[in-house]
């Protein structure tokens, strides 16, 4: 996320200058890096400095402010890069791999990761392809940001609900991943209604997304009963 610092108050902020430099900054990523599509991954807010108010007209943002932008970031990776600092460290996960039929073009999927279905549902995930007949231990249950758990198992078969993205039309769809006997018993790609709820033990954080559009609520006020209770009482 990048900030200008302006000897004006930025405020009110112009949204349509802000998208701008937001697609310039894209644009120039985008070049640099040989990279196919960066769309939506800029964000611009511009911080008040002196209380002063700015009008539309005293506002311009072009190619010097992007390179000052861009010339602050690479300073700020090399200074990162060439520090003793530890930089953070990016989950490991695991891939569900299993032929899936999307609920929306219908299209099925191959037996691989291009379905993206990430996991980390396994205590340690290593970049493992997980298909059905994988020994994959107890599916961990404790509280933890990346599932929630609908309901504690009553025996040893464990049912759990990761979201998958189409190949094809890129449409978000559920796998429910059933382990028994600490093995991958079978993979299903399924809608995401009250039966899939009521027999998954932890769903994946994909739901708040969907729990978000169904009350009209930004995601970050919703806590885990609210999400829970959101899509039970409304799929």
């Amino acid at each position: 996320m990048a900030h200008i610092d302006n000897e004006h108050d930025l405020a009110p902020i112009v949204p349509l200058d802000v998208i701008r430099m937001e697609r310039m900054l894209e644009k120039r990523i985008i070049e640099d890096l040989n990279v196919d599509d960066f769309e939506g991954f800029i964000s611009v807010k511009l911080r008040s400095v002196t209380g002063e108010e700015l009008s539309p007209d005293d506002l311009e943002m072009g190619e010097d402010d992007v390179q000052e932008i861009l010339g602050t970031i690479a300073e700020a990776l090399s200074a990162s890069m060439s520090s003793d600092a530890e930089l953070p460290q990016i989950a490991e996960c695991d891939f569900v791999v299993a032929r899936m039929r999307c609920h929306k073009c219908k299209h099925v999927s191959k037996e691989d990761i291009s379905t993206q279905c990430e996991t980390f549902f396994r205590h340690e995930p290593d970049g493992s392809w997980l298909k059905v007949g994988d020994w994959v231990g107890t599916p961990s249950l404790e509280e933890r940001l990346d599932y929630y758990t609908t309901r504690c198992p009553d025996d040893e078969v464990i049912h759990i609900l990761e979201g998958w993205e189409c190949p094809r039309c890129t449409h978000v769809n559920w796998a429910e991943i059933v382990v028994e006997s600490e093995r991958i018993k079978s993979i299903w790609s399924v809608a995401l209604n009250k039966e899939s709820l009521e027999r998954a033990h932890l769903i994946s954080s994909e739901c708040v997304e969907i729990a978000s559009q169904i009350a009209q609520t930004p995601p970050w006020q919703l806590t885990p009963e609210d999400v829970l209770d959101i899509l039970k009482n409304n799929l």
